[in-house]
């Protein structure tokens, strides 16, 4: 590829944009309260350090800038990528090390024991904030001038570019604005349930064992089994870990005491309304009401309740069953959109994503698997409707667009939120 030798004039804007995060972040440290009796004005002297640096930081870039601008000639000597390629690439490697650094070290700094080291992060992150910012960009502005804009590709690649711009500019203006954020005054508001920190750790490990055995198998045919084996192994894995969970651990308002003589959890509140619907319909009475809500998903539990009768712990495990699919279902969407490697990782979060969630299901209010509501089925069909609706994009033909279009009809039978 050749390199953009234009990109090589916007030096200046690059340190005027780092100065302006840079005194952006003072500010906000500033903002940061005191305590009364610290030193100077309140603010302790590891405070008074930090905002020293980012000062420094601020004006060592508005003199860059000032000498690129007055300078051009610095960009066809010391600023040129091209006669300095080694500089630029270790350049770019430890600004992409710092970055991962600091995003790792402000993680742990919130979330490894937030009694006691809340305060300092709440101190601390403008700067690290600065920090991370910083490095990415410079890391990514390296990388240009190194390496260029080939023009083709980055035409293929505008209508993504535009529309991740439009929604990082509407989350910003919402972010900015707060328009359209009402206080949660019940508990729809509440946030799921988290991703481990080992989990992904795990799934990347998983991922990268992968990839190692796909470099192996670069140069000789991949055998046809291998294609097959990772849905079937994914979808697997998600069935044993979901199913490994017991039922008794929910014990939450949408099921009734799971107490002797029956130790059956007897779904209630949204779960019993589903059930009572399907029991309506296994006995030739149809859906009561006039409008009957979610009517496929109650067909599904009618389904069910003809398979296995009255025994809420089979049906639990005929849902889960199905619902097992929908890791398999990521993993085709990510796949189609990227590669394999994308989709087993976010098969595997997503495994280990609901598997959390049922072990905690007892202090949580979040839809899961074992739960007779439409949550997780209308995640699956959605999944389903957005990988078909990807195929037609790609081959543009009327089939494929009737099949996505009467996907997502389906999704509003189950739930109408969806439109």
């Amino acid at each position: 590829m050749k390199p953009n030798s234009k990109l090589q004039s916007y030096w200046p804007l690059f340190f005027i944009l780092i100065a302006l995060e840079a005194m952006a972040a003072f500010i906000f440290l500033l903002k940061v309260p005191g305590e009364a009796g610290r030193f100077l004005l309140g603010y302790s002297p590891e405070r008074w350090a930090m905002m020293a640096s980012l000062l420094l930081a601020a004006g060592t870039c508005i003199a860059a800038a000032y000498a690129a601008y007055r300078r051009p000639d610095l960009n066809s000597s010391v600023l040129d990528a091209q006669d300095h390629p080694g500089l630029y690439r270790w350049l770019a490697f430890g600004a992409t090390l710092l970055a991962a650094l600091t995003g790792v070290g402000s993680y742990l700094l919130r979330w490894l024991d937030p009694e006691t080291l809340l305060p300092y992060y709440e101190r601390a992150w403008p700067l690290l904030l600065f920090i991370l910012l910083a490095s990415s960009q410079l890391a990514l502005w390296l990388g240009l001038l190194r390496y260029g804009i080939q023009r083709p590709e980055f035409e293929s690649q505008r209508p993504a570019l535009v529309a991740f711009i439009l929604v990082v500019l509407v989350f910003g203006f919402i972010s900015v604005t707060k328009l359209g954020l009402t206080p949660d005054k019940s508990y729809w508001g509440e946030p799921g349930v988290p991703i481990l920190g080992w989990q992904l750790l795990f799934a990347l490990l998983c991922t990268g064992l992968f990839l190692l055995f796909r470099l192996h198998l670069a140069d000789r045919p991949r055998p046809t089994w291998v294609a097959l084996s990772i849905p079937l192994f994914i979808y697997c894995l998600a069935l044993g870990l979901w199913l490994s969970v017991p039922n008794e651990v929910l014990r939450n308002s949408f099921y009734f005491p799971i107490d002797p003589p029956a130790n059956t959890p007897f779904p209630y509140s949204d779960s019993g309304y589903y059930d009572y619907m399907a029991q309506s319909l296994i006995l030739g009475s149809g859906y009561t009401g006039e409008i009957p809500t979610r009517p496929l998903y109650i067909v599904f539990l009618a389904i069910l309740h003809v398979l296995f009768g009255e025994r809420y712990d089979l049906i639990i495990i005929g849902q889960t069953v199905v619902l097992a699919g929908i890791p398999v279902a990521l993993y085709a969407l990510a796949r189609s959109i990227h590669s394999r490697t994308a989709g087993i990782i976010v098969a595997l979060l997503a495994i280990a994503r609901e598997w959390t969630s049922l072990l905690v299901s007892s202090e949580t209010r979040v839809s899961n698997t074992k739960n007779l509501l439409v949550d997780v089925p209308t995640l699956g069909l959605t999944v389903l409707a957005c990988m078909l609706t990807f195929h037609w994009l790609k081959r543009g033909d009327r089939i494929r667009a009737l099949v996505a279009g009467g996907t997502f009809g389906i999704l509003l039978l189950v739930r109408t939120q969806a439109l």
